[in-house]
């Protein structure tokens, strides 16, 4: 199953807005991140596809923990 199909069918069944599942993904990112890696600056890295809010989540959600989340997008070619 696509990730597409999935965000579909959370946000069916389970109510969710793609904004809390953006949310809650990039918390949980950060959360892992600042964990394992702290007190290292970390650099989301993304396109302009469907993932991009995604890392730009991650990234202030590390700042929100204390860390340094940098969040350069990169152009698709």
């Amino acid at each position: 199953m696509n990730s597409a199909l999935l965000d579909a069918r959370w946000m069916g069944e389970a109510g969710l807005s793609g904004i809390m599942m953006m949310d809650n993904a990039g918390a949980s990112v950060a959360r892992e991140t600042i964990a394992r890696w702290a007190p290292c600056p970390v650099a989301a890295l993304y396109g302009s596809g469907n993932s991009g809010g995604d890392g730009f989540v991650a990234a202030i959600a590390v700042d929100a923990l204390g860390g340094t989340g940098l969040c350069p997008a990169i152009p698709d070619p």
